[in-house]
């Protein structure tokens, strides 16, 4: 804070005045054209709620009569508490006909629009959201949902246009509609604004405004018809400005007074701001001014939010100036149709300022139009919802009653009877109704005389038409049900324009009609059945009976009734699998009726079977006899069938006696057997005599974990050694070294002699703590005793480490000054083999060059290393005279490249430089704590230096305050922000506007603070 102390001298008049000149453009600013949005004829109405985003408090109404033009200090609406949103407010919708029954919500816009001026001046803006986002609670929900807008209408920034006005629009129809009850509290959030005070681009002061508006249409059948139109764009007008634009597409009665709602939504019009005027082109080609309560004529957009010419008070909020934010819903005077006349589709209109600008984005015309409607034209069977059987007669009634406000002429109703019916007759039909048949085009009409048909009337048509008979949907088309719909035309008296409706086979809880297909059902037939009984077709045939087979292959069964394509199936030959003569020909018949049923498969099983046994070809070799060294081969014999033109011949040789020895007997046999199991034999006997065979041994190798205890390999014999034999073994070092690794064995194993027999040889394994690659050692075999060929003499055995060592890198802190930090790697677990890691360092706030020396290089662990030895890496360290943050950088270890199992448990230490710079002597401080001048002087100057260097800059707030002297009457109020670069000696001088008065008075001070440095590591030194 700084004193100021003021002499007076001599008496000064001074005239303030600020003249400001806004040079806009005068012409007409539609930046979007009015189009409309929604555009039907239906028997409903509509309606709003709304509220504002921006007003003098966060939670309080704002009921004064200020505007928003001047003030600097507005503030976001925020009713909730809830740390995701920014703005949020609520509006209640209520039950707009709580005396009628039924009514449907046919579509509901949310809009919503703000000033969004960039940050600068007087002007806040987070910009922390999108503009075509908010966020929105519905009826019976705690919980927000964001939307995105369907479009953007028109966004000033992009241009940077005035105040940069935005306008969202989303249709959140199916949201409603889905609501179990659509009534109650809308909440909005989250709508994007500029808050504080606004300079628009062009100069001036706007004031900041927005706010939300959601739109509601709705339909009953009690309701009166009228044509609801939504139109929106947005039409821009300048201070002292018109502006006109043109809405087209919505639809007046063509006689009679004209009746119309209007629907508004504003933004940035001022409470008591005049001049500015909602004006309308009358169809005499002059202007006419609209008015309605709570909205004069030469004040009309006057920061209200009103429903029928009365304050929409229930929203929180309910403040009754919203600042700059409109939405009205109101009765247009329409006397004598002087503003809208009859069978007017468009109109222009136009927008006046004496004093302000503002903008439209919504304008809507809700207009009682003469209509006659034939309402849901339901077409139903009698009784209603009737299944028939094929063949039976229905009989159908279509529902006729005018429901609408104008008596119908030239009523056509036309039906083209589906191809599952004929038409059969009407039931007496209503006076005044005809009908004619056209038996060619199916297409059945009735005609109503003018008369019979007018408002409120109603009646029943009657027809009969017969339904096919079951074979038409058992062949031709499978119909669980048909639909049929009518189609009427006509016009009113008064509203002379043709229209067309369909007929509805539904309707909807509210009775109003769906206009779809109805749907008559049909009792499907069932599905149809083989009168050939099961097997009936089957037969069994000789192999050779060409004639039999023929005649069977020619059968073929029949259905039960109709007339249906029978689909077969001829199967081929199936060979038995054990029988190739043998087998099967399977034929299977289905038919498939309209509605693609396929019936049950009709299968017939033709047999071929065979019973003649083959014959040998060859002459048969005798019994005879052979040297245990001079084995004859086997003879080759095949034989013939009469069915099968292979048949197998299997051989077998078998023995009797040890056919090891020198003497057994050799049996073989020769089998000729066909596909069917008819079979022959042939037996020979072989006689031998002295024979021997060789025998031997092997050992198998073993893989252990070094934790198994034990490595247990196998000795294996094959063949036969009568009374036994031994074997000698004995283990040998490799990589693996006994004692240290194994138990070193030797000894030998006693065979009994029988083939297969086999001995195991254990070896006790040693385990240690120390990490290493796998290790091998070795069992050799030797001959013992009667040993026979040793085959595979040596077994090999490699032992699995199941050690593992880790390597972690620990954070450190250092000063600035220190020179070099030490960074200490340590090992966990003891290492046998040499091996080395990389290490780098990399940048985090502290850059290399500049805070430190880059290090990259590898650290070469010696062998036999132990449990918690340690190596360091070295990194400089930089000192320099910057003020700044505590920097830090990473040391990172990788690539172990080691033998054994070797992991990082921490791969990365953190190193923070702590700065030494900061401190006393450093920081801001004014060259002068109290600076005093003559009251003539115009101005007090302040000098603030900074004293040290800041690393990227920083910035300070300042502010005068009153102590004696007070402003505006002594001085003026300043404020502002200096922005250092952070050079030690940088200096700013405050320059304070003192203002010289007639008055004899004391000396007076003021002081001025400084505050809000932006880097909390400057000091500010100031008293």
């Amino acid at each position: 804070m700084h004193k100021i102390t003021s002499t007076k001298q001599l008496t000064l008049w001074i005239v303030l005045g600020l003249l400001f000149l806004s040079f806009q453009e005068t012409h007409a600013q539609v930046k979007k054209v009015f189009t409309p949005r929604y555009d039907e004829t239906i028997k409903g109405d509509v309606t709003i709620i709304a509220n504002n985003m921006l007003s003098a408090d966060a939670t309080l109404p704002f009921n004064g009569n200020a505007d928003n033009q001047d003030s600097n200090d507005r503030v976001y609406v925020d009713i909730d508490s809830d740390p995701s949103t920014f703005n949020s407010s609520r509006a209640t919708l209520n039950d707009p006909a709580p005396s009628l029954a039924c009514k449907e919500f046919v579509k509901a816009y949310l809009y919503w629009a703000a000033s969004d001026k960039e940050a600068g001046g007087v002007s806040q803006n987070a910009d922390s959201w999108n503009h075509n986002q908010v966020k929105l609670m519905l009826p019976g929900s705690s919980t927000y949902t964001t939307v995105t807008a369907d479009e953007v209408l028109y966004r000033g920034r992009d241009e940077h246009f005035h105040n940069d006005p935005y306008i969202s629009v989303k249709d959140i129809t199916s949201d409603v509609v889905a609501l179990s009850n659509p009534y109650g509290d809308y909440q909005v959030a989250n709508v994007q604004a500029t808050y504080g005070g606004l300079q628009p681009h062009g100069g001036g002061n706007y004031g900041v405004a927005g706010g939300w508006q959601i739109v509601f249409v709705y339909q009953s059948t009690e309701l009166l018809t009228r044509n609801i139109t939504i139109f929106d764009g947005y039409a821009h007008v300048d201070n002292g400005a018109t502006t006109d634009f043109e809405v087209d597409g919505f639809l007046s009665i063509p006689t009679g007074p004209v009746k119309a709602d209007i629907i508004l939504g504003s933004i940035e019009g001022d409470r008591v701001l005049s001049g500015d005027s909602f004006q309308i082109k009358k169809p005499d080609g002059n202007w006419q001014k609209i008015s309605t309560p709570l909205r004069g004529q030469d004040n009309f957009f006057s920061s209200t939010i009103s429903i029928d010419g009365a304050h929409f008070m229930d929203r929180l909020p309910a403040s009754t100036n919203t600042l700059g934010y409109d939405a009205s819903i109101f009765e247009l005077s329409n006397p004598s149709n002087s503003l809208i006349a009859n069978n007017q589709t468009s109109t222009t209109l136009r927008a006046t300022s004496g004093q302000e600008s503002y903008g439209l984005y919504l304008v809507g015309f809700s207009i009682e139009v003469y209509e006659p409607s034939l309402g849901a034209l339901e077409f139903t069977t009698s009784p209603a919802n009737t299944t028939y059987d094929p063949g039976e007669t229905a009989t159908l009634t279509m529902s006729i009653e005018n429901s609408g406000n104008d008596n119908i002429r030239n009523l056509e109703i036309s039906t083209v009877l589906p191809v599952e019916v004929e038409f059969n007759s009407t039931e007496p039909l209503p006076a005044g109704v005809t009908h004619t048949f056209d038996s060619g085009t199916r297409e059945l009409k009735f005609f109503v005389e003018d008369g019979y048909i007018d408002t409120g009337d109603t009646f029943n048509i009657d027809f009969n038409v017969d339904v096919l008979g079951q074979c038409y949907f058992l062949e031709t088309a499978c119909s669980a049900n048909f639909s049929i719909q009518a189609t009427a035309t006509f016009n009113g008296e008064i509203n002379t324009t043709p229209q067309t409706t369909n007929s509805s086979g539904t309707v909807d809880e509210c009775g109003f009609g769906n206009h779809d297909p109805s749907i008559v059902d049909i009792n499907q037939p069932d599905q149809v059945n083989w009168e050939t009984g099961n097997n009936d077709l089957n037969v069994t045939i000789a192999c050779d009976d060409a004639d039999a087979l023929a005649s069977a292959q020619a059968l073929e069964p029949t259905t039960e009734f109709c007339d249906f394509t029978l689909n077969k199936v001829s199967g081929a030959f199936v060979p038995d699998p054990d029988c190739e003569a043998e087998g099967t020909y399977t034929n299977t018949w289905t038919f498939t009726d309209a509605c693609g049923r396929v019936s049950d498969t009709f299968t017939q099983v033709i047999t071929l079977i065979d019973t003649t046994a083959p014959s040998f070809n060859e002459t048969l070799p005798a019994d005879t006899v052979a040297a245990y060294d001079n084995i004859p081969s086997p003879e080759t014999l095949t034989a013939a069938d009469s069915c099968d033109s292979n048949p197998q011949v299997q051989f077998q040789e078998t023995y009797i006696g040890d056919e090891t020895s020198t003497t057994y007997t050799i049996v073989r046999t020769w089998t000729a057997e066909d596909c069917a199991g008819n079979s022959i034999e042939h037996i020979q006997q072989i006689f031998v005599t002295e024979n021997g065979d060789p025998i031997g041994l092997s050992i198998d190798d073993i893989t252990v974990d070094e934790d198994a205890g034990k490595a247990t390999f196998t000795v294996t014999h094959v063949g036969e050694v009568q009374g036994g034999f031994t074997v000698n073994y004995a283990s040998a070092d490799g990589t693996a070294l006994a004692p240290a690794d194994y138990t070193s064995i030797t000894g030998g194993l006693s065979f009994s002699g029988d083939h297969g027999e086999t001995k195991v040889i254990e070896v006790d394994i040693i385990e240690d703590i120390i990490t290493e690659d796998q290790e091998a050692f070795s069992i050799s075999l030797s001959p013992g005793t009667d040993t026979p060929a040793i085959n595979v003499g040596v077994g090999n055995g490699t032992i699995i480490d199941n050690d593992a060592s880790t390597l972690s890198i620990a954070d450190i802190d250092v000063n600035e000054a220190i020179g070099n930090a030490t960074v200490v790697v340590t090992l966990t677990g003891a290492v046998q083999e040499a091996f080395t890691i990389d290490y780098a360092s990399i940048d985090g706030s502290a850059i290399a060059g500049d805070d430190y020396n880059a290090v990259s290089s590898q650290i070469n662990w010696p062998a036999n290393a132990t449990n918690g030895s340690t190596q360091n890496i070295i990194v400089p360290i930089n000192d320099d005279n910057l003020i700044e943050f505590t920097e830090n950088f990473l040391v990172e270890l990788s690539n172990i490249l080691a033998a054994g199992d070797i992991s990082f448990t921490d791969s990365q230490a953190n190193v923070n430089i702590l700065d030494n710079d900061a401190g006393v002597g450093t920081g801001i401080s004014f060259d002068a704590t109290s600076v005093t001048v003559d009251e003539a002087a115009g101005t007090a100057d302040f000098v603030v230096r900074l004293n040290g260097n800041v690393q990227g800059g920083f910035t300070v707030d300042y502010t005068t305050t009153d102590n004696s002297a007070a402003a505006p009457g002594d001085y003026i109020t300043t404020s502002g922000t200096l922005t250092f670069t952070g050079n030690d000696g940088e200096f700013y001088t405050i320059s304070v506007p003192v203002n010289d008065d007639s008055l004899i008075e004391d000396t007076e001070d003021f002081y001025v603070d400084l505050s809000n440095i932006s880097n909390i590591l400057v000091l500010n030194n100031t008293p």
